[in-house]
C-alpha cells in the first residue's frame, strides 16, 4: 500500500485521489504527506511495527490518512463498526489486543462507557476532533492534533513501510457459532483484491468510482480505496448510502462505478423512476448479490452493466464476472483459477460431481491470497483451514461451464440489508435480560432480500415483559442493525438429544408463527432513531 501511494504522489502529485462528502478533494501528494507526518507522531506515540491501531469513527479523511500512516509504518489498521456497543465493542477490543485507538467527537461517550480493564488495556486513545486540551470523563485521552505536532517535529521516512506479506488490516467478521471474529489481511490480500475489481470493471484513470459503504467494511475500504489507487481513477466517498439520493449524487459527482450490496440494489430497484436515474454517467455496477429476476431489468432500466461475484471476509472476492463476460441470472460469476484453487465437497471433503451442492473450499497459488488468520485465536483459524483447504461454510455449486451458484450458508450466519449478524452475539445481549430464560435467534426471509433477524424467546417464570420493552434492551445493547425485528414467545425451544437448538424448526415454524413485528407496530429502529428509542 505505502509503495503504490508514494510512487502515485511522485508520479501525480496534483492528481485527485479522493473526494469525501463535506471535505475538500485529497490530492495523491496530500495524502501521502500527511500519512507520513501522522505516521511519525504514531511513532511518537508508540505504535510499533505489527502494532494495531483501532478506529471506531464515522468516513471522513482522517480515517484514511490513518490507514496509510499505519502502513507507512508497517502498524495493523482495525477500522470498527461504529454501531457497536457495550460489550461487542469491548471484545473486538479485547481480543485484537489494539495498542491505540483512534475516536471522534460522534462516538465517544460510547467508548467512554466501555469496560475498565479494555479501557486500561489500550496504551494510547486519541480524540481526532478534539480541540487541544479537551478531555472526555473516563477517557485518559490525547488529541489529534497534539498526535500531529509531534509528528510534523519527527516525520517518518516511509523507508520501512509496511511490506507485501506483512499485515494490512483487521476486519471483523460475523461470528457464526461464537463472537465475531477479526479477519486478519495482508498487504497482497487488499492490493490483490483491488486489482481484481479494476480489471473485471475496466477501470482507468478517466473514471470515478463512489460508495456509500463505510470504511469498516471490505468493500468500502479496499474497494474504493485501493481501486482507484490501483487504477488512478478518482475515488468519491459518502458518509452514508442513501436510497433516494443516490442517482443525484451519481451524477453530481460523474460517477462510472460503484459496488452495491444486496439489500441496496433491491432498494433502488423497488423506488419509483425519479429524473436522476435517467442519462446517469455509471457504466458499471458490482451487485453482490443480485436475484435472478432483477438482474437484466436492472440493466435495462439504468442503462448500466451489472458484474456480480461472490466472496467472504476470509477470501475477498473470489468468483466474478466482468463488463466483458456476465454472468448467468441467478449465479455469480465464475472462479477465479489464475489466483486460487477451487472444490465442492461433501461433509467428508469429499469431491463432488459438476453441478451438485455442497460446500466450497478455495487455496491460493500464490501466497497471502487468503486471510493471515483469525486474531488471538489460532483454534478458529486451524478448524477453517482443515485439510490444507479454506472452508467457507456456505453450500454452492459450479456448473459444467463454470458459473457459480451460493446456494444457501452452511453456518448459522444472518446478513441483514448487507451487514453481517452473530446470532451467537444477539442471544447473549439478549439473555442479560432478567425476564429472558432461553433464547435463539434465527434469520428470516426479508423483503429486501437477504434476512430479517428473528428472536425466538422462552420468559422466565412470571415473567411479561412487553415486545417494545424488549426491543428497547436489544437498542441498549447491540448494534441498531442487529435489533430484532420479530419476536415470538416460545414455552420452550425444540433441541436435539445433546441439547443443541434445532434453529431449522424455527426458521420453518415462522410461516405459521411470524410472531410480533417491530415494524408494523411502528419501531423502526434506524442509526439515527436507535438513540431516541
Amino acid at each position: 500500500m505505502a509503495t503504490l501511494l508514494t510512487a502515485k504522489a511522485e508520479a501525480t502529485p496534483d492528481a485527485i485521489f479522493l473526494e469525501i462528502e463535506g471535505a475538500p478533494p485529497l490530492t495523491y501528494a496530500a495524502v501521502s504527506s500527511r500519512a507520513l507526518e501522522l505516521a511519525g507522531g504514531l511513532e511518537q506515540l508508540g505504535v510499533r511495527r505489527g502494532a494495531t491501531v483501532a478506529t471506531v469513527m464515522d468516513t471522513r479523511p482522517d480515517s484514511v490518512i490513518l490507514w496509510f500512516a499505519c502502513a507507512y509504518i508497517g502498524a495493523v489498521f482495525m477500522p470498527l463498526n461504529t454501531a457497536l456497543r457495550g460489550t461487542f465493542l469491548e471484545h473486538q477490543l479485547r481480543v485484537s489486543s489494539a495498542f491505540a485507538l483512534f475516536v471522534d467527537q460522534a462516538h465517544i461517550d460510547v467508548v467512554a462507557g466501555i469496560d475498565d480493564t479494555v479501557q486500561r488495556a489500550i496504551s494510547a486513545v486519541v480524540l481526532v476532533d478534539a480541540q487541544p486540551g479537551s478531555a472526555v470523563a473516563g477517557l485518559d485521552a490525547v488529541s489529534l492534533h497534539s498526535v500531529l505536532e509531534k509528528g510534523r517535529k519527527h516525520p517518518t521516512s516511509g523507508t520501512d513501510a509496511g511490506r507485501w506479506n506483512e499485515h494490512a488490516m483487521i476486519l471483523f467478521t460475523s461470528g457464526t457459532t461464537g463472537p465475531s471474529k477479526g479477519v486478519i489481511l495482508s498487504h497482497h490480500f487488499v492490493v490483490n483484491m483491488a486489482d481484481l475489481y479494476m480489471r473485471s470493471l475496466r477501470i482507468g484513470p478517466d473514471d470515478v468510482f463512489y460508495s456509500g459503504l463505510p470504511l469498516f467494511h471490505l468493500s468500502g475500504s479496499v474497494i474504493t480505496l485501493l481501486a482507484p489507487l490501483v487504477s488512478g481513477a478518482k475515488g468519491v466517498l459518502d458518509k452514508t448510502f442513501s436510497v433516494s439520493g443516490f442517482w443525484r449524487r451519481v451524477r453530481e459527482v460523474g460517477a462510472t462505478h460503484t459496488l452495491l450490496l444486496g439489500a441496496m440494489t433491491q432498494m433502488l430497484w423497488q423506488r419509483e423512476p425519479d429524473e436522476y436515474e435517467k442519462d446517469n454517467t455509471m457504466r458499471a455496477v458490482v451487485a453482490v448479490p443480485i436475484t435472478e429476476q432483477v438482474f437484466r431489468p436492472f440493466e435495462e432500466r439504468f442503462g448500466i452493466k451489472v458484474v456480480t461475484g461472490y466472496g467472504i471476509s476470509e477470501t475477498g472476492q473470489i468468483m466474478f464476472s466482468s463488463v466483458d463476460y456476465q454472468a448467468v441470472p441467478g449465479t455469480s460469476g465464475r472462479p477465479e483459477v489464475a489466483n486460487y484453487d477451487f472444490v465442492i465437497v461433501d461433509d467428508n471433503d469429499e469431491p463432488l460431481p459438476a453441478g451438485e451442492p455442497g460446500e466450497l473450499l478455495v487455496r491460493p497459488r500464490r501466497p497471502h491470497l487468503l486471510f493471515e488468520g483469525y486474531v488471538g485465536d489460532p483454534e478458529a483459524t486451524t478448524r477453517v483451514l482443515s485439510n490444507f483447504w479454506l472452508h467457507t461454510g456456505d453450500i454452492c455449486s459450479i456448473d459444467a461451464d463454470g458459473n457459480f451458484r451460493f446456494h444457501d450458508r452452511k453456518k448459522d450466519y444472518l446478513r441483514r440489508r448487507g451487514e453481517n449478524i452473530s446470532s451467537f452475539e444477539v442471544e447473549h445481549a439478549l439473555m442479560r435480560h432478567p425476564d429472558v430464560r432461553d433464547v435463539a435467534v434465527v434469520g428470516v426471509p426479508s423483503e429486501l432480500g437477504e434476512d430479517e433477524v428473528k428472536a425466538c424467546i422462552v420468559l422466565a417464570d412470571g415473567a411479561s415483559p412487553s415486545e417494545a420493552s424488549l426491543i428497547r434492551h436489544c437498542v441498549a445493547t447491540m448494534p441498531y442493525f442487529a435489533v430484532p425485528r420479530f419476536i415470538e414467545f416460545y414455552d420452550a425451544l425444540p433441541r436435539n438429544e445433546v441439547g443443541r437448538v434445532q434453529k431449522f424448526v424455527l426458521r420453518a415454524d415462522h410461516a405459521a408463527r411470524p410472531g410480533w413485528d417491530r415494524e408494523a407496530a411502528g419501531m423502526k429502529v434506524t442509526r439515527r432513531s436507535a438513540a431516541e428509542l
